[in-house]
């Protein structure tokens, strides 16, 4: 979808109100704006938080349950 917009005297650019709702916005929320070149790519704050997630689990060697972690815990206080 192709969307017009302008900036105002004061440099401020309005959002449409249709792209607000498709990514998710709303009124007060906050959102990370990149610019590369002459192009702009706006995350919301979950997209971000979903990133940082998708880089930790990333990272994860072996699934790992909370199951696995009581288990962890019972031999460590055995071993104590």
């Amino acid at each position: 979808m192709t969307y017009h917009a302008r900036v105002a005297e004061n440099g401020e650019l309005v959002l449409p109100a249709d792209v607000a709702r498709a990514i998710g916005l709303r009124p007060g929320d906050r959102f990370r704006i990149d610019q590369h070149g002459a192009k702009i790519v706006l995350q919301t704050d979950g997209d971000l938080v979903e990133a940082g997630q998708r880089a930790f689990q990333a990272t994860i060697q072996r699934q790992f349950t909370v199951d696995d972690f009581i288990a962890d815990r019972r031999a460590d206080a055995e071993n104590e």
